[in-house]
């Protein structure tokens, strides 16, 4: 992990999530990332990856990522080098968390500010199916 403090890290991205932690991290602890973005969707930038295209892919979501990156942990060809949490994953017990790369308080509140969500699960915006509110007032009501 140290390397991507001393040497630009090549990163392919598929949206606005993985862009955003990489110039996040770059930000707020000084990281090398340059990010290729484009890729239409994780498995994209993971051919990507295999093809030498780029040089690491930042994940926030290793659920979805695991079918793919585990035979080549497996394989030991791939290699996490810090995990995207505030708490460790059991399947990554010797892997730092990127908070842990945190040179002081403000930097660390920042990363666990930005991870936070991680820990309730997956955030979700439900609307609940209802009849067409007829007024403001109806709709307080409804959030009552």
């Amino acid at each position: 992990m140290k390397d991507v403090f001393e040497q630009e890290l090549i990163v392919g991205s598929s949206g606005p999530t993985t862009d955003f932690m990489a110039v996040f991290l770059n930000k707020v602890l000084g990281t090398k990332f340059r990010i290729v973005s484009g890729y239409k969707n994780s498995s994209d930038t993971y051919l990507a990856l295999e093809r030498g295209e780029v040089q690491a892919r930042l994940s926030t979501g290793w659920g979805g990522d695991k079918p793919i990156i585990q035979p080549w942990l497996d394989q030991k060809k791939v290699r996490i080098l810090a995990q995207l949490a505030t708490v460790k994953h059991p399947d990554f017990p010797d892997v730092p968390l990127i908070v842990d790369f945190a040179r002081n308080d403000h930097e660390r509140q920042a990363i666990e500010l930005i991870l936070s969500p991680g820990q309730w699960g997956r955030p979700l915006l439900c609307r609940r199916k209802c009849q067409r509110i007829a007024s403001p007032q109806s709709a307080t009501r409804l959030t009552r």
